[in-house]
């Protein structure tokens, strides 16, 4: 957490004044951030992705019916739906045997016994092997595959116990996995950590220029504390994808990125969900429905106090209806016309706050694509991909 030399590191803080009593106050402020919770959408279920809990490892120790923190962590945070990445530290993901297919299976059957009408638990790894750098994978239904294979052996096979079984040798037997299970894939904290340089490295590789391959994660990391934007790094990258002109273009997926969740810490503040327009909570056999909905990139991204209840473009405009709690303090609009991309900034601090309303903003008509973000004072934000014309 830092601000870049030569900028101003902002070190706000907001005072609630009041002639109420205290237990009045404490009840007032903790409206601007929902109570701590991610708020509930008509017509949007909200889907938290990145968590390397070790679930199935938990579970194998503790027996399906046990209920682990996470989720109860996750639940009482307003989220409907968990895309996790287990063996990221747990488990054998580098096994090159049953060890390996057997901790699969485990895992998908961990993730439906703990499923129901209320939370969703979608499995899904870190996978990390022969694209380069950390990347994301999931797959709508469950999918047998190891990391590598020893010579002689072959990419696809039938096992006795658990059916048809991939071994995977390359980036390109990878890739053929991804796409004859209908996975999605994207990569993870682009552009820091173990990702410094991705995927820019891979931005002409086929793998990545597959419409399965969704783009880049998004979260606050690292925090830049001269700007009320959040996770710039990631809003940079998603414009210079979608300049890079790849059929279908790329997208960011809102990501969270911790390990273990208990009650008792403290979430909510470096919290994101992806809203994605479902009416409802999947079943677990259904859950390739929000995979679908990530593919198509039919959800906005938001920290929880700014919210896009609606969001369209139409030719030369982009209509949203906002609702927001903290007074809100500027709309980015990045606009990518005639091979020139453009950034304005609108100032929004005249809104108090607790409020909703419908912003139409004008785009040029034939604008590749636009993209729109809405900042609160606090630098709390929601924010689209890019939508084309």
């Amino acid at each position: 957490m830092n601000a870049p030399p030569g900028t101003e590191q902002r070190m706000g803080m907001f005072l609630q004044v009041s002639t109420g009593t205290p237990g009045n106050v404490l009840d007032d402020v903790a409206r601007y951030t929902n109570r701590d919770q991610i708020p509930a959408l008509d017509d949007h279920i909200r889907v938290a992705t990145h968590f390397h809990f070790a679930y199935s490892v938990q579970a194998a120790e503790h027996g399906a019916a046990w209920t682990p923190p996470f989720k109860t962590t996750l639940r009482a945070l307003g989220i409907d739906a968990a895309l996790i990445a287990d063996f990221h530290g747990g488990g054998h993901p580098a096994a090159v045997d049953d060890v390996r297919l057997s901790e699969v299976e485990a895992y998908y059957r961990f993730c439906r016994a703990q499923s129901d009408a209320g939370f969703l638990i979608i499995p899904g790894e870190e996978a990390n092997v022969h694209f380069g750098g950390h990347w994301m994978l999931a797959f709508p239904k469950p999918v047998e595959w190891i990391m590598s294979r020893n010579e002689g052996e072959p990419f696809e096979s039938q096992h006795a116990r658990f059916g048809k079984v991939y071994r995977v040798g390359s980036a390109q037997e990878m890739l053929d996995l991804v796409r004859r299970e209908n996975g999605i894939v994207w990569t993870a904290h682009p552009r820091t950590k173990g990702l410094l340089g991705f995927p820019d490295k891979y931005r002409a590789a086929e793998f990545f220029r597959d419409p399965r391959f969704l783009g880049a994660g998004w979260k606050q990391m690292p925090a830049d504390m001269s700007t009320r934007r959040l996770g710039v790094r990631s809003l940079n990258l998603v414009d210079d994808m979608a300049d890079w002109a790849i059929p279908g273009g790329k997208r960011l997926i809102p990501e969270v990125d911790v390990f273990q969740m208990d009650p008792t810490h403290e979430v909510y503040a470096h919290m994101n969900a992806a809203y994605v327009r479902l009416p409802r909570v999947p079943a677990f056999d259904g859950y390739g429905a929000v995979l679908d909905k990530f593919r198509e990139g039919d959800y906005s991204t938001s920290t929880g106090e700014v919210l896009f209840a609606s969001l369209r473009r139409t030719g030369g405009e982009i209509r949203a209806r906002v609702k927001w709690t903290l007074p809100l303090s500027q709309v980015v609009l990045t606009v990518s016309a005639g091979g020139k991309r453009m950034r304005e900034i609108y100032p929004l601090d005249t809104k108090g706050a607790f409020g909703e309303q419908e912003f139409t903003w004008r785009v040029p008509a034939d604008a590749a694509w636009a993209r729109v973000e809405v900042w609160d004072l606090a630098g709390n934000g929601a924010m689209s991909n890019p939508l084309a014309k």
